[in-house]
């Protein structure tokens, strides 16, 4: 399905993004290889991103270090950060994510890259999830992070945590909640995060 940004209203493409990132597969130089359909749209509307001779390029030139930095920074585990893109007056916060797709024997990369809008970053404080779900203080906080959308990797890297421990965390997490998969615990926060 491919939405028509210019005939939606002004959330209507935000709530879309949310659930469908666009997402790009480009080469180190930002060459355009494809892209989703909600990445199509988002080229199409010139919102944030635009295409240039075949080229992805950011739509305004204070975004065009961070898109570089975006695509510098992809690796095999992958690269998140929080981007804002000034656009129509407004300035919107994105959650932009890269990493490496493919690398062949030649050096050679293909990098895939998507683009969200950031609704809400996290879904409540430690001190809530503490309260509600009876976790200890860095239980409730890997508990925020991971409904923020931070892989364990990333967690591990970011706090300097070996990941082992993080694991056990979760595992405490699962037992004192009752719930099993990640998914389920994700959705368990933010639905408590709306009540």
């Amino acid at each position: 399905m491919v939405i028509d940004l210019r005939e939606a209203k002004d959330t209507e493409w935000l709530n879309r993004l949310s659930v469908d990132p666009a997402q790009y597969i480009v080469t180190p130089q930002l060459g355009l290889l494809g892209a989703n359909m909600s990445g199509e749209a988002l080229l199409r509307q010139e919102r944030c991103v635009k295409l240039v001779d075949g080229q992805v390029r950011a739509v305004k030139r204070a975004f065009e270090p961070l898109l570089n930095e975006l695509i510098g920074s992809a690796s095999q585990k992958g690269y998140r950060t929080i981007m804002r893109c000034p656009e129509d007056g407004a300035d919107l916060k994105w959650v932009a994510s890269s990493r490496i797709l493919l690398r062949t024997k030649d050096g050679s990369q293909t990098i895939l890259f998507a683009l969200r809008p950031l609704i809400k970053s996290e879904p409540m404080s430690g001190a809530d999830a503490m309260s509600l779900f009876g976790l200890t203080p860095a239980e409730a906080r890997l508990a925020v992070e991971m409904a923020a959308g931070h892989s364990l990797a990333e967690i591990s890297d970011k706090r300097g945590t070996h990941i082992s421990t993080l694991r056990a965390q979760l595992r405490s997490i699962y037992q004192k909640t009752g719930i099993s998969k990640q998914s389920e615990f994700v959705s368990a926060i933010w639905r408590a995060s709306a009540i």
